[in-house]
């Protein structure tokens, strides 16, 4: 018989800012980590590492956030994630809410989709993950054909790890900043039971956004 015991310790900003500045930060956190913050409205959050970069880590909203929100006012996915309202949501309003210090350490990420053709640049502090980042390849070229460069984020394999709760709601529903390939006015989404689906821009469901340090 096995008996598993999770470990919680206290933590320093200024320690995983020391580790971020000296290239070790893989070193002090690796994927699966998680950590509490609490943002300026009073909302607590708890955000995971869930995949890596060169020398940082990729971390993720472990639930939704209390409020939903659309993908855009209108019901359309033209632009992609780069002209989308969600964009400047998460990076005019909910980056201002986070701990100074955090904010402070967060690695702008490049963001590039290919829609209808044309390519889509963005450098983003918080973005949504992607179709492919979240489920992988496969089918990538049907649901988010804009995304399929990308790579499977290392903590999302199964179905289960990809399930996400909204305070006080039970399992939710929540964006990917993928366009839905057959549909002009649908963004990807993960269901309430992990598995990929997709909804109408304009709708408004669960928020998990990431960043990197």
């Amino acid at each position: 018989m096995n008996i598993r015991k999770t470990i919680t310790s206290e933590i320093e900003w200024n320690t995983i800012k020391k580790a971020q500045a000296d290239g070790k930060l893989q070193e002090l956190l690796q994927v699966g980590d998680e950590l509490d913050i609490t943002l300026k409205t009073g909302e607590e959050l708890t955000v995971q590492a869930v995949g890596t970069t060169e020398h940082g880590l990729i971390f993720l909203l472990k639930d939704c956030m209390k409020d939903e929100h659309g993908m855009n006012k209108r019901m359309t996915n033209k632009g992609g994630w780069r002209d989308s309202e969600m964009r400047l949501w998460l990076n005019g309003t909910i980056i201002h809410m986070l701990p100074d210090e955090l904010r402070e350490m967060i690695v702008p990420r490049r963001i590039v989709q290919t829609v209808d053709g044309e390519r889509l640049e963005s450098e983003d502090k918080l973005w949504l993950p992607s179709f492919t980042e979240m489920f992988g390849k496969e089918g990538a070229e049907d649901w988010a054909p804009a995304d399929t460069d990308e790579t499977h984020l290392e903590l999302f394999r199964t179905e289960h790890s990809r399930v996400k709760e909204r305070p006080g709601n039970g399992t939710w529903w929540y964006w990917l900043r993928s366009p839905n390939g057959s549909n002009s006015t649908r963004f990807c989404i993960v269901g309430s039971s992990g598995g990929a689906s997709y909804a109408y821009a304009s709708f408004a469901i669960g928020v998990a956004f990431g960043f990197c340090l």
